[in-house]
């Protein structure tokens, strides 16, 4: 990709499932955030709920996304969460305000928001150090204590599992697998962990409001390792993100933090060393029981077992090489999903 010279601009030829609309994007920027006409853009990894790209303006650079959801409210819910967040003093880094003071624009049939681009380290796949575990933790647990405050009561709850769903989904991408294996062997492995999924689920018939955990705190979503920048030393600086920001149970956010963090590519002796640094990190900052912490894991490792959209990514080939690694987790996991993870937590909380 070129930079723009005196005359032209050199978009790029193929931004993949996006919209953008680069001519009239630059247009509505320099009229609401006053910046100069986008020279350069680059798509960046990342985004399940949005697609995210580097600008740059003038001499400037800007971090842009574009949210898959059409519908306002949910992104501004997204919008609130962070404010409320960052009010609450946590590192959550607050997109751009409009002329119109709005955190959130619209161009087209998508809604943006523009942040300020921050160049910073972020925790290497397989590599998370010990310092950034606790700090994760430590981190986590004051984002679960500022979200009981949340005096909202409108706001989108944790969506659950659903057996008919993932009946449905199941026997669609068995089907579809099928159509594909000879040119894509891969599948077989994705089918093998989606069979393993099915076992899982047909044994279970326990609803997510059967467990005993109350739907009461204002979660990040996804307070994974992917999503923070940290410092030299490993701790955590800035917080991003918030896609799948909703209220909900903070022991599950709780387990499922700790699982992809500790657990994201391999199981052995080190990453339950790093699972109790992370635990005990987060109840220094907020204290919870074992009860509550095996509930959140209970419902957490169900949830994993109804999930589908990696595999289906694959089979319906809108994967790429970032969605093959987020399988070989996946697949990890799921090969240690049980029905009781009681066990697992007194691993981790003793």
């Amino acid at each position: 990709m070129r930079p723009r010279g005196a005359q032209t601009t050199a978009w790029p030829r193929d931004m993949g499932e996006t919209q953008l609309n680069l001519p009239e994007l630059s247009g509505h920027l320099s009229d609401l955030f006053g910046v100069h006409p986008i020279d350069d853009v680059q798509q960046l990894q990342g985004g399940y709920k949005c697609q995210n790209f580097r600008l740059q303006c003038g001499p400037e650079v800007f971090f842009l996304k574009q949210y898959r959801y059409r519908v306002s409210h949910w992104v501004a819910e997204m919008k609130y969460a962070e404010a409320f967040f960052a009010g609450a003093g946590l590192p959550v880094i607050l997109p751009l305000s409009d002329r119109f003071n709005r955190p959130m624009f619209l161009v087209g049939e998508y809604w943006y928001s523009l942040f300020p681009f921050v160049n910073a380290c972020q925790p290497a796949r397989g590599h998370v150090h010990d310092a950034t575990v606790r700090s994760l933790g430590r981190w986590l647990g004051r984002f679960h204590l500022a979200g009981k405050t949340m005096p909202r009561d409108t706001f989108q709850i944790l969506h659950g599992w659903d057996r008919e769903a993932f009946r449905m989904e199941f026997v669609e991408l068995e089907r579809r697998s099928a159509m594909r294996m000879k040119e894509y062997p891969f599948l077989e492995k994705v089918m093998e962990t989606l069979r393993r999924k099915a076992m899982v689920v047909e044994r279970n018939h326990v609803t997510p409001h059967a467990i005993p955990l109350a739907f009461d705190c204002l979660l990040h979503g996804d307070f994974t390792y992917q999503n923070v920048f940290v410092d030299a030393n490993g701790e955590l600086t800035h917080v991003f993100d918030m896609e799948k920001t909703c209220r909900g149970p903070r022991a599950y956010e709780l387990a499922r933090s700790l699982l992809i963090s500790c657990f994201d590519t391999s199981w052995g002796e080190r990453n339950f060393e790093q699972g109790r640094m992370f635990l005990k990190a987060y109840r220094e900052a907020y204290p919870i029981s074992f009860e509550e912490f095996y509930q959140g894991m209970r419902m957490y490792m169900i949830g994993v077992a109804h999930s589908t959209w990696v595999e289906a990514r694959l089979v319906l080939g809108t994967g790429d090489g970032q969605h093959e690694a987020l399988f070989a987790s996946h697949a990890l996991r799921i090969k240690h999903v049980t029905d009781d993870p009681r066990a697992f937590c007194e691993m981790l909380y003793s």
